[in-house]
């Protein structure tokens, strides 16, 4: 018996672009049983009108929640009200590549019963195009096993921006399971006006404190923290924040910065610089404090 596919896609006043998107979906050829749900995160008006135009082409149920509460929380959602045996996410304004890649990914993940498998994306901004193959960071043009993510407690940290992050990094880091194909399979629209996009210096700090906390939601249930892909990926991610730290201090946000990297330091207490340096060798948390002093 072919196993079955759960599409998620959360939605947030996305009327104008969710057509598009099924329409993406339902142009799909494919030969398993394909459930769509949109997750509809407290937006002004319901999605009925736009299930209503792909009824005879899509199994379609929508999940109302009474108010917004942000994509994290909407994704966990979605996962926790499916059952499908695969599970895979759209987002409201991206497309679904062509007629063939849900069957690329189906194919992909069920032929060795993968842990997770993902293609290669077009990153789209401005209408210029960008093949990208390399994206643990992000949902975009993956499929996961559920039994996989039920088996090693895998969801969604429920913070408005990051939480593919958190989740991907967790399936990244629980598993050597795992396939990929050159393959296009999704178009990521790069939406200036999304929540990650932007100039607004209030926003961007807001989206680090949510970089920070799914850094954090990682290394709190991730299996093993003394392998050296989760020191690495910590020591990465420390790397990245710090790097911001001069640019928001000269913002005015020095004391905002100092909080995040300490909320760090003090989980990479669990490593002794012994530990750290088969890792990183010049890396040393004291170094990096006395830099912010």
């Amino acid at each position: 018996m072919r196993k079955s596919l759960d599409l998620i896609i959360p939605v947030y006043n996305s009327h104008d672009t969710l057509v598009r998107a099924l329409a993406s979906v339902a142009f799909n050829d494919i030969d398993f049983k394909l459930k769509v749900y949109i997750v509809n995160d407290g937006s002004s008006k319901g999605y009925m009108e736009e299930a209503e135009i792909f009824k005879d082409l899509l199994d379609i149920t929508i999940f109302d929640l009474d108010v917004n509460r942000g994509v994290g929380y909407a994704r966990k959602y979605g996962l926790e009200h499916s059952d499908g045996d695969y599970v895979a996410f759209l987002d409201a304004d991206d497309l679904i590549y062509d007629f063939k890649s849900l069957q690329t990914l189906y194919d992909l993940i069920d032929s060795k019963n993968y842990d997770y498998a993902y293609g290669a994306i077009i990153q789209e901004a401005y209408g210029i195009g960008e093949v990208v193959e390399v994206h643990n960071g992000c949902l975009h043009g993956k499929i996961y096993n559920r039994e996989y993510l039920r088996k090693k407690h895998i969801t969604f940290n429920t913070t408005r921006t990051s939480e593919d992050y958190g989740f991907n990094n967790l399936c990244v880091l629980g598993t050597y399971n795992f396939s990929r194909t050159d393959e296009v399979v999704y178009i990521y629209k790069d939406n200036k006006k999304s929540l990650t996009k932007g100039i607004d210096l209030t926003k961007t700090i807001d989206n680090l404190v949510d970089f920070v906390d799914n850094i954090i939601y990682v290394m709190d249930h991730v299996e093993n923290r003394f392998s050296k892909n989760v020191i690495s990926f910590f020591l990465d991610a420390y790397f990245y924040v710090f790097k911001n730290y001069e640019y928001y201090k000269n913002q005015g946000e020095e004391e905002r910065m100092i909080t995040l990297l300490q909320k760090l330091e003090d989980k990479g207490k669990i490593y002794d610089e012994e530990t750290i340096s088969k890792v990183a060798p010049a890396f040393s948390f004291i170094n990096f404090k006395n830099t912010l002093n």
